[in-house]
């Protein structure tokens, strides 16, 4: 394989070829996580030689983040004295954004050079959000002023104030050791160099557009209103219209709703109400599951930034090939019909929800397992109907709603083929089960980062193929799927039982 890329990158007109950066790709694709091939090692000088020579515009991009992959491995040293041919490109990649993501990327794995790269990269007007990614990714040794565990998918993101830094210092960072926090710091390292391994694998095959110093996120909204007004009405009162399709979730006996909860008429199981939700979570609301859902700092920042690049990455979708319209267009065709009560399952802040309760006649009922989720959603008037719950156990009787929605989390979940028989078993014949989910890439490459964003952040993707066969299998006729990039939109009857 290195004498093909040798004879192709040493062409007479001395540029790389289109066949020999599919080659390296083959090989790059096997590279193994510390350790690379031996023709991986040797392709190294052949790249940086490319590069050097005027590679093909469409195809330097290619060449850089082969010399990124193996900057990642043990030929990182072999990659470092060839780094300045890479470095250089950065004069002229504010023409292509490409290049800019590829170079980005590249220039990540050289700590012990930071000043060399941050100059070269000065070449470039960044923004905030790459420029931070760029610093965090050179930043190997721990440092002050950046939360452990909160700086994916940019520290610029999440713009964590002092307060929060005291907070977490006070309440977990000063009873850990000094190896689990220096293990923390180098997992935050690699989770923003995947997300930046990410952008640039997605851009690769988009076509040239210039590089410009856009925000990724929007401005944080002003916080909404703490409490609740005396004259609103009570999470039992809001639930009344629907009380008689709510179920136990430990026995599926029917509830009596009152003003502090409701009672399970068959085992005679209280379940309170809190807040601005009734609380049908059971045992489920006291896992470690449940704890983790439930870090308002992350709440904060979900719609404007973690949504967002959540979205991008797990989505393949840098291009906005799916837009919020795009979403709302979905929903609306296919519940504009519905007119039975409609559970929006794993609800989050309850945008979607919202957009459901402004399509259907009928109630809307939101549910998640996180209170700080819940609590976000009830921030924004008008309040809805809502339920904490798990989705494992629905707090819902057999055949009573027209639809159900799960936008954006099925991935979120776990026991993913029990939550979609759940919700068969809770939809009435004809009814509609709308979904917004991600595959896996068929990328292998792709697929590899992917895969490791995954395990971080606690997701689990699956093949389109098995969410279908899951689908059928649970009684569903599937009526459409659109797929934009990884994301998967899709629509789905509940068979005659």
């Amino acid at each position: 394989m290195f004498r093909q890329l040798d004879a192709a990158f040493r062409s007479p007109a001395g540029v790389a070829s289109e066949e020999a950066s599919d080659t390296a790709s083959a090989f790059a694709v096997h590279v193994e996580p510390a350790r690379a091939t031996d023709e991986g090692r040797a392709a190294v000088p052949v790249l940086a030689s490319a590069l050097r020579e005027g590679a093909p515009a469409d195809r330097a991009p290619h060449l850089v983040m082969l010399l990124a992959l193996l900057a990642d491995t043990d030929a990182h040293d072999a990659v470092r004295v060839e780094s300045a041919a890479v470095l250089s490109l950065f004069d002229g990649a504010a023409a292509d954004r490409r290049l800019t993501a590829a170079l980005l990327h590249f220039a990540g794995f050289f700590p012990e050079d930071r000043e060399r790269v941050l100059k070269a990269s000065d070449a470039l007007r960044l923004s905030a959000d790459d420029r931070s990614r760029l610093l965090r990714s050179l930043d190997e040794e721990r440092t002050e002023g950046h939360a452990l565990g909160r700086e994916w998918p940019s520290p610029a993101m999440w713009a964590v104030t002092e307060a929060e830094l005291e907070a977490d210092r006070r309440n977990w960072i000063s009873a850990m050791p000094e190896s689990d926090l220096d293990a923390l710091w180098a997992g935050d390292t690699r989770k923003i160099r995947d997300y930046s391994a990410l952008k640039a694998l997605a851009l690769l095959d988009t076509p040239v557009r210039p590089y410009r110093a856009e925000p990724d996120y929007a401005e944080p909204e002003p916080p909404a209103p703490a409490g609740r007004a005396a004259d609103a009405p009570s999470a039992v009162e809001l639930l009344a219209p629907a009380a008689a399709l709510l179920a136990c979730p430990d026995c599926r006996g029917p509830l009596a709703l009152a003003a502090e909860g409701a009672r399970c008429g068959s085992c005679g199981k209280q379940h309170p109400a809190t807040g601005d939700w009734l609380d049908l979570s059971s045992e489920a609301g006291n896992t470690l599951e449940a704890m983790i859902i439930n870090d308002p700092g992350k709440v904060a920042r979900y719609e404007r930034g973690l949504r967002p690049a959540f979205l991008r990455a797990m989505g393949r979708d840098f291009e906005g090939l799916l837009t919020v319209e795009q979403e709302i267009d979905f929903l609306e065709r296919h519940l504009g019909r519905v007119t039975g009560p409609v559970l929006d399952l794993a609800a989050g802040t309850g945008r979607f929800t919202r957009v459901v309760a402004e399509t259907v006649p009928g109630p809307v009922i939101a549910l998640d397992l996180a209170t700080s989720m819940l609590a976000a959603l009830q921030a924004t008037p008008p309040k809805l109907p809502a339920v904490r719950g798990s989705a494992l156990s629905l707090p819902v009787a057999d055949a009573s709603l027209g639809a159900v929605t799960c936008w954006n989390a099925l991935q979120t979940l776990p026991g993913q083929e029990q939550v979609i028989h759940e919700v068969s078993r809770c939809l009435a014949d004809g009814g509609t089960f709308a979904l917004f989910t991600f595959e896996q890439s068929a990328d292998p490459l792709y697929r590899e980062f992917q895969a490791r964003h995954e395990k971080d952040l606690l997701v689990e993707l699956q093949p389109r193929e098995t969410l279908i066969r899951w689908l059928v299998e649970a009684k569903f006729t599937v009526r459409e799927v659109h797929r934009p990039g990884c994301c998967v939109l899709l629509a789905a009857i509940r068979d005659p039982r």
